[in-house]
């Protein structure tokens, strides 16, 4: 037991449960107590807990639970504060958040550097690139997907300012300094609180001595369960017991309270099965920032919680490592609402991809519509040298020769020019280019060309009207694309 086994007759002196606790019957505020929880080494809470205080016992936690393993390599030295064990939980939720922000960051930079490069359809194969399984990144297509479909269904008005602006507010909750500062408020607790409550609790039960042969592989989810405190506390279990002891030394600090009020007065309720899992993310959000402006976001709270239901189910219920190093129900609480701050900011991050991505659409779109216009102008310039080059050639004089299927008078080297002056203006296909017979394409050429144009002679032959007009339409092009000056190095693209 914590404190009748420490009344050792063997000893100069003697350790017993005044040495723990003072007269404050309250077990409230401890400060006449010579120990308390900042200042209880882990041998003596393995005394107190009845674990094997063995080599075999320390190496077996050592294995299972990474997170305690500088800890327990300390476990000889007596030294060693059981404080730790909570300490090395805060530290790997530090530093597993931390990754998870920075690994998404990195992703989703890399998704709006390829949106801004490419445009949102360009830039899939991208997204498929750095979002492999192995990496939490490998969660933004579905983000994405979600995110979507909310905008479908006119969920919320996504490009309204008090919007994006609660979102962008969402970058000035901390997570680390939250994660730091709620260690540093809980060890200044334990060094002035006292657990007479909890002390007194142990001594009462007869606690079966777990050896390290009979502990368990690793510990389990404590979240979602039907949690039992004093049954863990029991258990031959030796994660149970470190658990419960935790648990309960936890709930008697004003941190305790704090985070209860933070992540809601009962664990259970946070659902870990199904379509939608983990904390509500409003009232997540409000705890976090109660003086906030939570409103704007209530709207969204299908969105909110599907998008944190994601990430939680990625780097939380699908990895068992964190129930391997993250062993008190208070602290899985903690990181499971760390994850859905984190969450909601990966919407904020989607929203800056989809607006870069219309912005380069409408890039695209623009320049596009710049290239089809000097493509056009290319093309009247191209028509323009052809019609000087067949006004040199006195085609266009009145009285000369009519241009058709079967005539022997037709210049070949005029005839080039209007199969390409058709091919120009999309009357014949490029295969006609430079070719030099008019033939029955040809002919349906004019004949659609003189069609178009309105002409009184719809014949497929080239006489007087229908040269007049082929002329008239390279002018009019010219005026309508305002074009000044005319450079025959045009024709060598054509």
């Amino acid at each position: 037991m914590l404190f009748k086994n420490f009344n050792n007759p063997n000893l100069d002196y003697s350790i017993n449960e005044g040495n723990f606790i003072s007269g404050d019957i309250f077990g409230l505020i401890d400060s006449d107590a010579e120990f308390r929880l900042s200042q209880l080494t882990i041998d003596k809470l393995f005394e107190g807990l009845d674990i094997e205080k063995s080599e075999a016992m320390h190496n077996f936690i050592k294995s299972n639970i990474p997170s305690l393993s500088e800890v327990m390599g300390k476990s000889k030295s007596t030294g060693t504060n059981s404080f730790e064990l909570i300490r090395a939980q805060f530290t790997y939720i530090k530093n597993q958040i931390s990754n998870y922000e920075r690994e998404l960051a990195t992703g989703f930079q890399e998704v709006l550097n390829a949106t801004k490069s490419q445009g949102i359809k360009n830039s899939t194969k991208r997204v498929s690139q750095i979002t492999s399984p192995s990496g939490i990144s490998s969660i933004i297509p579905k983000i994405d997907e979600v995110v979507k479909l909310a905008k479908t269904n006119k969920m919320a008005d996504f490009n309204s300012e008090s919007l994006k602006q609660s979102f962008l507010s969402l970058y000035g909750v901390n997570v680390i300094k939250i994660i730091d500062t709620t260690l540093e408020s809980l060890y200044q607790s334990a060094q002035t609180v006292g657990l007479k409550d909890l002390y007194t609790k142990i001594d009462a039960k007869d606690l079966q001595k777990i050896e390290s042969d009979s502990a368990s592989t690793f510990p389990g989810n404590l979240i979602g369960a039907n949690i039992d405190l004093d049954k863990m506390l029991e258990s031959t279990d030796v994660y149970d017991r470190f658990s419960a002891f935790l648990e309960f030394a936890i709930s008697k600090y004003p941190f305790g309270g704090t985070l209860k009020e933070k992540f809601g007065q009962n664990y259970n309720l946070i659902n870990l099965s199904g379509y939608t899992i983990g904390p509500d993310a409003i009232l997540t959000l409000r705890q976090f920032n109660p003086s906030a402006d939570i409103s704007v976001f209530e709207p969204l709270s299908q969105l909110l919680n599907e998008v944190s239901s994601i990430l939680i189910k990625r780097v939380y219920v699908d990895s068992q490592e964190h129930f391997k190093n993250i062993f008190t129900p208070a602290l899985q609480v903690m990181f499971v609402c760390m994850i859905v701050l984190l969450a909601l900011k990966l919407i904020n991050l989607n929203i800056e991809v989809e607006v870069a991505g219309v912005q380069k659409e409408e890039e695209i779109k623009k320049s596009e519509k710049e290239k089809e216009y000097q493509e056009k102008v290319d093309r009247v310039k191209k028509l323009l040298v052809i019609t000087e080059e067949l006004e040199s050639m006195n085609f266009f004089q009145r009285g000369g020769v009519v241009y058709k299927v079967g005539s022997r008078k037709m210049s070949a080297d005029n005839i080039k020019l209007i199969n390409n002056y058709l091919v120009l203006l999309k009357y014949l296909p490029s295969t006609k280019l430079n070719d030099g017979n008019y033939d029955t394409a040809t002919a349906s050429a004019v004949t659609k060309f003189q069609e178009n144009y309105g002409l009184r002679m719809v014949d497929g032959m080239i006489g007087n009207e229908t040269k007049a007009e082929i002329k008239e339409v390279a002018n009019n092009l010219k005026i309508k694309y305002n074009i000044q000056n005319i450079d025959s190095s045009v024709m060598g693209s054509l």
